[in-house]
């Protein structure tokens, strides 16, 4: 007999939480000597241990779990977990109209997988930090990160073969360059140029080598540089006209 766990529910602390588009993120840390009942979750998600070593059970398997392990749990995944040290998990759900963009995905439909591709460890690491310390264009962010990560995971159903940037990608730059202060947000770019958002995603980054919220902070701080060389002009004054919320926000991007 096992628990299940509604959508946002967590055994252990949540100490942090974030949200994008079809997304949810939640650190959680537990105690030393927890032991978890057999239990499932509403959602599908992806969970990265950032502390602590525990024993994770399934119906037929044992498997030991410890700092930097990436898994991806389907919907349903009935698992229980013994924790002699207590430890911290970044967890990423997926909601439901969100998994069904990928529904034919094999990856999505077996579980749980422990992921060791560097690729998709870059991009948890760079989505704790985007739900750390956001900003204004951190949901953009956390939305585009999440579903890369979705992709890789079932990219035996998503094969891009397109040797040569679409020409749809260079309309999505050019809106990008066009609206830099106000972005639109992925589901409305993605509409602007017909393309899916998941696809926009993957293409954008492979083929700019950035994500497409570094791309609009690249486009504010180019700006933000130009006007400084223009003239005698108040840094905030700058910042703000660039898109940044504040000053502090265009210094630490602009050093960086």
């Amino acid at each position: 007999m096992s628990v299940k766990l509604q959508a946002g529910v967590f055994y252990g602390d949540a100490t942090r939480t974030a949200n994008a588009s079809g997304f949810r993120f939640t650190e959680s840390s537990y105690q030393p000597g927890l032991n978890l009942p057999p239990h499932s979750h509403e959602l599908a998600h992806f969970c990265l241990v950032l502390r602590g070593n525990y024993i994770e059970r399934f119906e037929k398997a044992f498997q030991e779990r410890k700092p930097s392990t990436l898994i991806f749990y389907p919907p349903d995944t009935v698992h229980a977990e013994t924790s002699h040290t207590g430890g911290q998990h970044f967890l990423i759900e997926i909601e439901s109209w969100r998994s069904e963009e990928l529904r034919d995905g094999a990856a999505f439909k077996q579980g749980p997988l422990e992921l060791c591709d560097q690729a998709e460890l870059w991009i948890v690491s760079r989505l704790l930090r985007e739900s750390r310390d956001g900003d204004e264009l951190s949901p953009l962010a956390l939305e585009s990160l999440a579903l890369e990560l979705m992709v890789n995971v079932a990219r035996t159903c998503f094969q891009d073969h397109l040797k040569e940037p679409p020409k749809w990608l260079n309309q999505a730059r050019q809106a990008l360059e066009a609206r830099f202060r106000t972005p639109p947000g992925l589901e409305m770019l993605a509409a602007m140029v017909n393309v899916h958002p998941v696809h926009l995603a993957r293409a954008f980054h492979r083929f700019e080598g950035c994500t497409i919220s570094d791309y609009v902070r690249q486009l504010r701080v180019d700006y933000a540089r130009r006007k400084m060389m223009s003239g005698n002009v108040r840094l905030v004054d700058i910042a703000l006209s660039s898109g940044f919320s504040d000053q502090s926000r265009f210094s630490a991007r602009s050093n960086a």
